[in-house]
């Protein structure tokens, strides 16, 4: 489901009486786990989520921003309810092999958190301060630098690592993040 992250599935039961006789012969661990992972894709604001749900909810948000001067809809991955430790991993795909810079374009907010990016398991760059006193669609784009990337997917992995001390306190600490756009980009 574009607009929410909601997954779901069926179970079949069956009852045999008492003292009856099991026609069913026992299925291997391998034979009833992972046999979904090839078909169950799950795309929120137009990136595909790798792992798994993750930690709080993850949905689609619809802003309104001023883009050169004209007003643009944006769709966002929204990914709220999240606590510092959380992690949230999407794909990356690279055509060919080469050097590329990374950059998002993302929402800064008065509730947003901080977040440490990596690629593939590895760190990249110091962690992204999302606070803003106003609700704000980031522009320019948030550079994540330039990495040596093969073809293929690769995983962008966003952790929260905490919130700013400005970021307003609800009764309840929030740690959002937005995303719209991941900008994978051929460095000179």
């Amino acid at each position: 489901n574009e607009e929410r992250a909601t997954l779901y599935s069926c179970l079949a039961v069956w009852y045999l009486a008492p003292g009856g006789t099991d026609p069913h012969k026992a299925i291997a661990v391998k034979q009833r786990h992972g046999y979904y992972d090839d078909y169950m894709i799950l795309k929120v604001g137009g990136f595909k989520i790798l792992d798994g749900l993750p930690s709080g909810n993850i949905g689609t948000q619809k802003l309104k921003t001023r883009v050169n001067g004209k007003e643009e809809e944006l769709k966002q991955l929204w990914w709220t309810g999240v606590r510092p430790g959380g992690k949230l991993s999407i794909a990356v795909d690279v055509k060919k092999a080469g050097k590329y810079k990374l950059s998002i374009l993302a929402t800064k907010s008065f509730d947003y958190g901080i977040a440490q990016f990596s690629i593939d398991g590895k760190k990249i760059g110091e962690p992204v301060d999302f606070y803003n006193a106003n609700v704000t669609p980031v522009n320019p784009p948030e550079s994540l630098g330039v990495h040596e990337l093969s073809q293929g997917e690769h995983k962008l992995t966003i952790e929260v690592v905490g919130g700013n001390e400005k970021a307003k306190d609800r009764g309840k600490k929030e740690y959002m993040v937005g995303l719209h756009r991941l900008i994978v980009e051929p460095a000179e």
